[in-house]
């Protein structure tokens, strides 16, 4: 499937994510009620509306990935692109950050803003009541209940939290290989070329041209004997702290089954069992 149905040279779901993360965005929507398929894994039933429907993790990675933002460009009409892009060249940082405020602006601004009216005190034992906010505020009823839950667990870190997350997608520039900040005109860090003849020790400190984030280098990632872990790797992911995962579910569906937002064959499941 084309990112733009009209035109076929544009970049494909496939050149933009992984077969995993399609692979996951697939099975996540199956378990949310939004798609059905047949025995031979055809979507024969599909309430999905448009990209908001995606993970919140999917859209950090769309909102990082230079083929998805260029496809994006490429549609802007001449005078908008200009407007955004006043050099007339692609920055793919700047476009990043405007795809990331215009997603969240059309997908979370309301639920977060709900959400975050309904957070309770910092108290480890205090739970977020999503019953309350499902049954008296519409915002987030569209939403998956796992995307609802991220949002919930942001507004508790900036609560309690001295440093948090400034926004739904916000992500850490590590500018590590592959990253937006490693694909533009003058990256960060540039390997040396195969037949450089400089000593190692100097092509592995030549390779910085920009800046790094504080306590971190250049180096070679030596695929090839084993993965050098990068910064992303040694931080990990800590999970939720404040919120548990599922518990929105009972809430979310209770209110997209009521609402339509769900596949036929998915409610009458839920009913059966």
């Amino acid at each position: 499937v084309h990112l733009i149905s009209n035109h076929p040279s544009a970049p494909t779901w496939g050149d933009i994510l992984y077969f995993d993360a399609y692979a996951f965005e697939r099975q996540r929507l199956l378990q949310l009620g939004r798609i059905a398929e047949t025995a031979l894994h055809r979507v024969n039933e599909s309430t999905i509306s448009d990209l908001c429907d995606m993970s919140i993790a999917t859209l950090k990675s769309l909102a990082r990935s230079p083929p998805f933002l260029q496809a994006l460009v490429a549609q802007l009409p001449t005078e908008l692109s200009r407007r955004c892009l006043p050099e007339g060249t692609f920055d793919s940082l700047l476009v990043s950050s405007i795809v990331k405020a215009a997603i969240e602006a059309k997908c979370f601004h309301g639920c977060v803003e709900s959400v975050t009216s309904f957070t309770p005190t910092c108290n480890s034992s205090t739970r977020y009541d999503f019953e309350q906010l499902y049954a008296t505020d519409s915002n987030c009823h569209r939403l998956g209940f796992d995307q609802v839950e991220e949002i919930a667990e942001l507004a508790m870190k900036k609560k309690c939290h001295s440093f948090p997350p400034p926004s739904v997608l916000w992500t850490p520039n590590d500018k590590e290989a592959g990253s937006l900040a490693m694909v533009t005109e003058s990256p960060v860090c540039v390997p040396p070329r195969e037949h450089d003849t400089r000593s190692a020790i100097q092509k592995e400190y030549g390779m910085q041209q920009g800046h790094c984030p504080e306590g971190t280098r250049c180096k070679c990632l030596i695929q090839s004997l084993w993965k050098r872990p990068t910064t992303a790797d040694i931080r990990g992911n800590s999970g939720h702290i404040f919120v548990a995962a599922g518990s929105a579910l009972a809430a979310s569906f209770a209110r997209q089954a009521a609402q339509g937002f769900l596949v036929s064959t998915f409610v009458v499941n839920m009913a059966i069992g």
